[in-house]
């Protein structure tokens, strides 16, 4: 096994590594100290199956709840979310636009997802290229490179995480009721600490979340754009490009992403999204 970081704000690569099959206690550990220290990390030219997937999952935790899951899961798999703009008997197979704006996974629960993990089965291309590319921001990098008086200001401080937020903005979007019920308006720290590591990242996005707890909302909102606007800054970003075979796991309390849609419904596009459930954000 070789991990190759990408020299970008994040990501590395692992190659010569097949996770079919139960991986020694010391491989796994350096597979999870590569997610900690790269918090994006791609192991390449994977040949898996739904359940070796999901097993996989299963060795960093819990596997986490598909709040989506009525628009895009799995019928025999339900911790599997099918992301694609795949078409069967004119319906989609999963979700085609999963993805399309920053965000951190279910930010809006109490106890947002630890990781996520998306297996690529088709990519589209053109001239050879690949499409879809996703964007990774790296809130610890930028939380690093705020000045001392930003990082005291919002020392203490939660935003408010709205999972219909975003909803409203974007129609052909799909929440049910009972999803929405399940997930009240929930408050996390802007300077979120990392239950392995303990390095601070930023985990506040426009459009996300909605306000500040006990800070009024006209200095709240501009606050919470500008420290979004500084997360997503060039040098924070790392893109990944996608390879059949590739099996992409994040950091969810390091990284913000945002899926490219840079392909029309002729480019088959086909990922299957497990989640690692996390804990409590202080």
């Amino acid at each position: 096994m070789q991990i190759l970081p990408s020299g970008q704000a994040c990501g590395a690569d692992i190659i010569n590594l097949d996770v079919r099959h139960d991986l020694d206690d010391q491989t796994f550990k350096q597979v999870e100290d590569a997610l900690h220290s790269h918090a994006v990390i791609c192991m390449r030219d994977q040949h898996l199956s739904e359940a070796q997937q999901v097993a996989f999952t299963k060795r960093f935790g819990e596997a986490g709840a598909n709040a989506f899951s009525s628009y895009g899961g799995h019928t025999a798999h339900p911790e599997i979310l099918i992301v694609s703009n795949v078409e069967k008997d004119g319906k989609k197979i999963g979700n085609p636009n999963a993805g399309l704006f920053w965000h951190t996974d279910q930010s809006y629960a109490e106890c947002p997802h630890r990781a996520t993990l998306l297996y690529g089965l088709e990519i589209p291309t053109k001239d050879g290229e690949p499409l879809g590319d996703t964007l990774f921001a790296n809130g610890a990098a930028a939380y690093d490179a705020l000045p001392s008086i930003m990082k005291k200001r919002i020392e203490g401080l939660k935003a408010i995480h709205r999972m219909s937020a975003r909803i409203r903005e974007r129609a052909e979007a799909r929440v049910n009721t009972e999803s929405k019920s399940r997930f009240p308006d929930i408050a996390h720290p802007i300077a979120r600490t990392h239950p392995y590591t303990k390095r601070k990242s930023l985990y506040v996005t426009v459009g996300e979340c909605i306000g500040i707890e006990d800070m009024a909302d006209d200095e709240a909102l501009p606050l919470i754009e500008e420290l979004f606007n500084h997360i997503i800054k060039p040098e924070f970003i790392y893109r990944h490009k996608w390879q059949v075979g590739d099996l992409l796991m994040w950091d969810n309390c390091t990284v913000q992403h945002q899926a490219t849609k840079d392909y029309g419904p002729e480019n088959h596009r086909l990922l299957y999204r497990t989640t690692v459930k996390g804990s409590i954000p202080f």
